[in-house]
Order: C-alpha cells, then structure tokens, then sequence
C-alpha cells in the first residue's frame, strides 16, 4: 500500500509540473511581465531597470536525505512531466511501468557526496534553464539596449560543503562535490555550444566556437 501511495505522489509531482503553466497566471500580478507593464504605465522604466540593475537573488539548495527522490526517479517525473503536457498516452503508460519497478529508496542511508549528486541534478535540469530564461527576458524585454552587468542570480550549495558537525563531510567530499559542480556546469555549457555550433555558420564565428567548445570538452573528459 505505502508502494502504490509513492507512486501515487510522484504522478500527481509529474502533472502538478505539467500543468504549472495551466494552473497559474504566467502573466498575472507579481510575475516579471507584471512588474514591466506596470512600471511602463507609471512611466517608471528608468527607475526600474536601475533597480535591475542591483537586484539579486541568492539561491542556496539544501535538502535532507529523506526529502528527496533518487536520481532515477528523478529522471523518470522528468520525462513524465514531459509526456503529461504532450498528451503523450503511450509513453505515460510505458514510465508508469518503470516507475512502478524502480526503487524509491536505498536500503542504505546515502553519503553526503551522493545527497550532493542528487541536488546538483536539480541544478542541472531545472535551475539552468530556468535562470537563463529569466535573465534573457529581463535583457531583451526591460533591460532592452542597456549593458546588464548583473548576473541576477547567486546560487549556493549546502549537501558536501557543510561545516555543521557532519563528521562525513571531510575537505576531500567538498573538493569531490566541488569537481562534480563543475562538471555539472560544464556539461550544460558544453552541450549548449554543440547548439550554437548548429546555428552560427558564419566566417570569423564558426571557428571561435569551435574552439571554445574544444576547450569545454577537454576540461570535461580530459582534465589536466
């Protein structure tokens, strides 16, 4: 029984996802296009993008063992949530499948290095993708002509860092989930340059990104 509420949890996660956008005004009071229009209307523009330009917000990632899923589960809501918005009916039936033989927990309680590769997933997934939507918007559409030398967003990270008495958080599990950061990061940037390589062909262009992308890759697979 406590098998099929799990599962139970982790579909509801998967639509709740998929119909973020559904369910709430995208739009609406409070959202960055609110807060645009309404400094347009009272002719605020100014005002407002040198607010931008000293706004931050800082994001520290965190979470107890227990409170959240593992990597494959993980990827599994992912693809749920996906297949959700798509009305895609076979492929929810064939996750629901896997879902339904993937384990939920380990038998052993999880080293502060894998709660750290559990949340780097988020930051991976979610947080990147998310923040450089945010940032292009506010460059193109408040920011428009004017140098944005903000990055808006700081982002922290507890699991593996952590100085609060945790006797398993040696300085070689911070400089592991340090290099694991940067990987992370580095895959991201590595896979949005093999993007761009697609789209600039240009003379003088096409052979700086190649050359940044030979740089990214030799970090990631081959670091001195």
């Amino acid at each position: 029984f406590i098998q099929y509420i799990e599962r139970q949890v982790v579909l509801f996660d998967a639509i709740e996802d998929a119909g973020f956008s559904y369910v709430n005004n995208m739009h609406g009071r409070g959202t960055i296009r609110s807060i645009k229009e309404e400094a347009s209307n009272k002719q605020l523009e100014s005002e407002l993008i040198d607010y931008i330009k000293r706004f931050k917000v800082r994001i520290v990632l965190t979470a107890h063992p227990t409170q959240f899923y593992p990597d494959n589960v993980l990827v599994i809501i992912n693809e749920l949530s996906k297949s959700i918005a798509h009305d895609d009916l076979d492929n929810i039936k064939k996750l629901l499948v896997q879902l339904g033989k993937t384990p939920f927990y380990k038998k052993e309680k999880p080293s502060p290095y894998e709660e750290a590769v559990s949340l780097i997933w988020f930051l991976e997934n979610i947080f990147y993708h998310s923040a450089s939507t945010i940032y292009n918007y506010i460059d193109e559409h408040i920011i428009n002509s004017v140098d944005l030398d903000n990055s808006i967003f700081d982002f922290g990270f507890w699991p593996g860092g952590d100085r609060d008495g945790n006797p398993f958080v040696t300085p070689e599990i911070t400089l592991k989930t340090a290099e694991r950061l940067q990987f992370s990061i580095l895959r991201n940037y590595y896979r949005d340059l093999r993007k761009l390589k697609r789209k600039i062909t240009f003379p003088g262009l096409e052979n700086r990104i190649e050359f940044l992308e030979s740089l990214v890759f030799n970090q990631l697979f081959y670091p001195e």
